[in-house]
């Protein structure tokens, strides 16, 4: 019987093209966060006061921030179901 923590893992090494890969995506997923990161917090100075704890509009800037980091990472995303009509936490 085999035992997967003993078994040997193999890969190939990391070329240029991977490592300009790496580095592009980590940067374009840096910028996607800290830029709508300073949006949301600007948005909140406003949303605040208005809306008090609601926040009708941050949620939406948190989800898209998300969404893109699964397109930026090129990893699938599929939903099921209706959203939910109200407050929760799924």
């Amino acid at each position: 019987m085999s035992d997967w923590q003993n078994a040997a893992y193999s890969h190939r090494p990391f070329g240029a093209g991977d490592w300009l890969r790496v580095l592009w995506r980590g940067g374009l997923l840096g910028a996607l966060v800290y830029l709508c990161l300073a949006l949301l917090l600007a948005i909140r100075l406003i949303e605040r006061p208005l809306f008090g704890l609601a926040r009708p509009w941050t949620p939406h800037i948190t989800q898209f921030v998300c969404r893109s980091a699964f397109v930026i990472l090129r990893m699938g995303y599929s939903q099921r179901g209706a959203p939910m009509q109200h407050p929760g936490a799924v």
